[in-house]
């Protein structure tokens, strides 16, 4: 398995916990084909941080994304392109995936899995994040 298929599995496993309010180290059903037709342990220890970072971070992930969805409460945000903007602002402010990288699979991501045009809706959403977080390296003078 490659990133790509683990981005898969956490955006799946974000929008699970979106939808039930649990979140579980246990990868959930409805991913566990996925998991075993692919040789998922040289992505467990990604996936697994991911998981970790999320659930610590949640309240930042969520109050960037918030700063970033001008009139739109995260609420209102479908819960597969809300888990889609998680992952990929998880892995650009705290896995150190290149914002390119982050951003442009995000897109890939809905392109597949959300509506027809979230995905310039999301590239959105995600540049903002990506400027504060250039802005936040300057500060720090990364």
């Amino acid at each position: 398995m490659g990133r790509k298929a683990a981005r898969e599995i956490l955006m799946k496993v974000f929008y699970v916990y979106e939808v039930t309010g649990e979140f579980s180290f246990d990868i959930p059903d409805i991913i566990q084909d996925e998991t075993k037709s692919n040789s998922y342990e040289d992505q467990k220890d990604y996936i697994e941080n991911a998981m970790s970072i999320f659930i610590e971070k949640k309240d930042e992930i969520d109050k960037l994304i918030s700063d970033n969805t001008i009139d739109w409460s995260i609420d209102r945000l479908s819960k597969v392109d809300l888990s889609i903007i998680r992952l990929a602002v998880c892995e650009m402010f705290y896995l150190n995936v290149p914002v390119k990288v982050a951003i442009n699979e995000a897109v890939l991501l809905a392109k597949k899995y959300s509506s027809e045009n979230a995905h310039t809706f999301i590239n959105g959403v995600l540049g903002g994040c990506a400027k504060a977080l250039i802005d936040e390296n300057e500060v720090l003078g990364n």
